[in-house]
């Protein structure tokens, strides 16, 4: 798929070493940014995705915007698990990267 891309190489996610698990669907505008793989460990909350060609600007390289994407949500996310907040929405009020 991207053999138009010199050296790059497909690394599939493999739970048992990355400690990753899939994010459970989102709706909206991230779950079409993803999908997402999460890890949780120690209070510490990681955020990952493989990037794709729908991922990538006309350069090949991934998207600013897909990345702003995925910080918006990690920290939200993280956001989430240091208030112990499970039951709530918690929006990004500015971000700028």
């Amino acid at each position: 798929m991207h053999e138009e891309w010199p050296g790059f190489q497909r690394r599939e996610i493999d739970p048992s070493r990355d400690h990753f698990r899939k994010l459970p669907d989102l709706d909206g505008f991230v779950q079409q940014a993803g999908p997402y793989g999460i890890s949780l460990e120690d209070g510490i909350v990681r955020l990952g995705f493989e990037v794709e060609a729908r991922h990538c600007n006309p350069n090949g390289a991934c998207h600013g915007g897909a990345l702003a994407t995925l910080l918006d949500t990690q920290m939200a996310i993280a956001g989430r698990v240091q208030a112990r907040v499970i039951d709530r929405f918690l929006l990004t009020i500015s971000l700028s990267v």
